[in-house]
């Protein structure tokens, strides 16, 4: 998974968190380390609320940076900082954000009906839109009508705008960003014809995911999903070339290892980045035996780095700080 008007370096990375506030409100929150006297369960004191009203009213982001860690949810944040921190501790960041708030994930039925198992598809088409629809969907309401995404409408307002994953860039959570498909694995060309028919650039439709995010052209997009871009166009004013071609033809820069990726200077409407670093995910960092249920009676063992993660492949540290 970031909003301004300047350089490459603050271009949107869209990806949980929204921070529109200034380090004079993270400032103002005190803390306690102790444990056991009176007041000690409190961890913050000082009233924020004019603050942060002051902050927010009638004022304009400069930049909004939304990260998303997938699967970590709050359980998860205090496993994290029980283990680093300690009981009473915080974590940098994260627990310095003067506003915290949380969104229902559930998704619907196509009638309608609330459906509680989500899946990232419908979950990341509400964030991403503020409409719930079924599983599957890709930024379209329950009836396949597109609904205007978070990074589309910060374009729209004059922002430069990015879009950058460790996963395929086709992959729902950085697609809910750029496109709008009736069905989640929509990537290119085929199997669009095939699942999603209407969205079909045969039929009328504005194309896969791929070609959307063409089409959509934020300044900066960085991720994996390669091997789709080697699929041709059957329809539409680019028919017969790669997607890659396209995106070459259609003046996007195109980085594909680190040193790539370092070596581009600017990012623009003129001169967009796409930079595609795995024909699918990135490979993880780590390796390790899987999970099973009765793992915890084993022996301890101890991940190893990954060896099909190429030292020429950025991290997300690398992604991030471009």
């Amino acid at each position: 998974m970031t909003l301004t008007r300047s350089s490459l370096r603050s271009a949107t990375v869209v990806g949980v968190a929204a921070t529109f506030l200034g380090a004079a409100v993270v400032g103002s929150v005190a803390t306690s380390k102790n444990l056991s006297s009176h007041g000690d369960a409190q961890r913050h004191d000082g009233d924020q609320t004019s603050v942060i009203k002051k902050a927010v009213k009638g004022g304009r982001a400069d930049n909004v940076i939304l990260l998303i860690g997938d699967g970590m949810g709050d359980s998860e944040i205090t496993s994290a900082r029980n283990y680093i921190e300690g009981a009473a501790g915080q974590l940098p960041g994260i627990d310095a954000l003067p506003l915290t708030g949380q969104y229902t994930t559930y998704s619907l039925t196509k009638d309608g009906k609330p459906d509680y198992v989500t899946d990232s598809a419908a979950s990341g088409s509400g964030w991403a839109t503020g409409t719930k629809t079924y599983d599957g969907a890709i930024s379209v309401d329950i009836s396949g009508k597109p609904q205007a995404s978070l990074l589309e409408l910060a374009k729209k307002a004059g922002y430069k705008t990015g879009d950058v994953s460790t996963a395929e860039l086709q992959d729902a959570t950085p697609a809910v960003q750029v496109s709008h498909v009736t069905g989640r694995k929509c990537y290119g060309p085929s199997a669009t014809l095939a699942q999603c028919p209407t969205n079909a650039k045969e039929n009328g439709g504005a194309g896969s995911i791929t070609e959307q995010l063409l089409d959509t052209r934020p300044d900066v997009t960085l991720g994996g999903g390669a091997a789709t871009f080697a699929e041709k166009a059957t329809a539409g004013k680019f028919k017969g070339l790669t997607l890659e071609q396209q995106a070459e033809n259609r003046g996007y820069q195109l980085v594909d290892d680190l040193a790539s990726l370092k070596s581009v200077k600017k990012a623009d409407q003129k001169q967009p980045v796409l930079g595609l670093f795995a024909d699918g995910n990135f490979p993880v960092r780590w390796t390790g035996p899987a999970a099973t249920k009765t793992g915890g009676a084993k022996a301890p063992v101890r991940c190893t780095d990954n060896p099909a993660r190429k030292s020429t492949q950025p991290t997300l540290a690398d992604l991030t700080k471009k």
